[in-house]
């Protein structure tokens, strides 16, 4: 049997046999199972990668290594009424960007932060350096971009101004406003920026349905293994209470990695209940919370699913955010 998405079903000789599942890639599932005649059994497949970091794309030839190439155009941003899960601020809108974008195709990782800012503020150090770094703040997430961008020779996004401490301890600024070329637009900056949320969504979604890469969920919604999301996502019901290296589950159709699960992903927008159909939205100009997005490694499915949406103040460090970079493409 070759191992595709959804349920397959098939009849088969009662007695005690052995149930093998295979696909090009992945390491192989088998399990026994024992039918009477007549009887029925039901089993959830999980598929490993095998030499995940193989799957890792290398180099996109509009973006450069490690991205990928999201293009502009229109998405339905949020979740139609019937989606099981739903919350209130998901209305269901219509937003276009007019800008291609280049995402990255990991969450940021510790071995990125600590050779780029020198520490590793993550609680979950352990893990390694192929792991999401968390434990930073929205404002340590800027931070590391304007880095990124001054290493590579482009234009900081953005001004942090009136700062206390540094990145990785607790940073924290009055004021942060975009570089003066920008003109207030943050897609305008041509260095290393946090996604908006609209480019977090377009990215995460692409041209597929469904509350999940793979189609919609099952309830009950909270840690029990899901067909339509253990393949992409690591979550409360396959995490084992911990992150997991990036890219060592399944890509989305762009082949990015961990948009669900994993570590939540901070954004650049004020959080606002009510969005509303628009171009090139950037969110409110002033809030209390910085809105993050995708689920981590300790949320039920309901808070894995696509159009979920969560928020924190932008001083607030936790174990299941991070972040993951974005740039206009020129």
């Amino acid at each position: 049997v070759t191992s595709v998405s959804g349920t397959t079903e098939f009849e088969i000789t009662p007695g005690s046999l052995q149930l093998e599942v295979v696909r090009d890639g992945y390491e192989p599932w088998s399990s026994r199972v024992t039918l009477s005649p007549g009887g029925r059994s039901e089993a959830d497949v999980l598929l490993s990668v095998r030499n995940a970091e193989a799957t890792v794309p290398s180099v996109s030839l509009s973006c450069g290594a490690g991205f990928a190439l999201v293009e502009a155009g229109t998405l339905a941003m949020g979740s139609p009424r019937a989606e099981l899960g739903r919350d209130d601020d998901e209305t269901q809108h219509e937003v276009t960007l007019t800008r291609d974008f280049c995402i990255g195709l990991t969450e940021v990782t510790q071995g990125e932060w600590q050779s780029l800012m020198g520490t590793n503020p993550s609680y979950f150090a352990n893990c390694g350096p192929d792991c999401p770094v968390e434990m930073v703040n929205w404002y340590e997430a800027l931070a590391y971009a304007n880095a990124a961008s001054e290493r590579d020779g482009l234009e900081p996004c953005y001004l942090l101004n009136r700062c206390r401490r540094e990145a990785g301890r607790d940073l924290e600024c009055s004021t942060v406003t975009l570089a003066p070329s920008s003109n207030g637009d943050p897609y305008a900056c041509q260095g290393y920026r946090l996604p908006t949320e609209a480019e977090w969504e377009t990215a995460a979604r692409g041209a597929l349905p469904g509350a999940t890469y793979l189609g919609d969920l099952r309830a009950p919604l909270d840690c029990h293994s899901q067909h339509n999301l253990d393949p992409t996502a690591w979550f409360c019901a396959n995490a084992a209470v911990e992150p997991r290296p990036v890219a060592s589950l399944e890509p989305n159709e762009r082949g990015v990695f961990d948009m669900l699960g994993n570590v939540q992903e901070w954004c650049w927008d004020w959080y606002e209940v009510n969005l509303q159909e628009s171009v090139d939205p950037a969110g409110p100009a002033r809030g209390r919370e910085r809105v993050r997005r995708g689920g981590s490694w300790i949320s039920v499915s309901q808070d894995v699913r696509i159009a979920a949406r969560a928020s924190d103040s932008p001083g607030d460090r936790t174990s299941t955010t991070g972040f993951r970079l974005v740039r206009t493409l020129e």
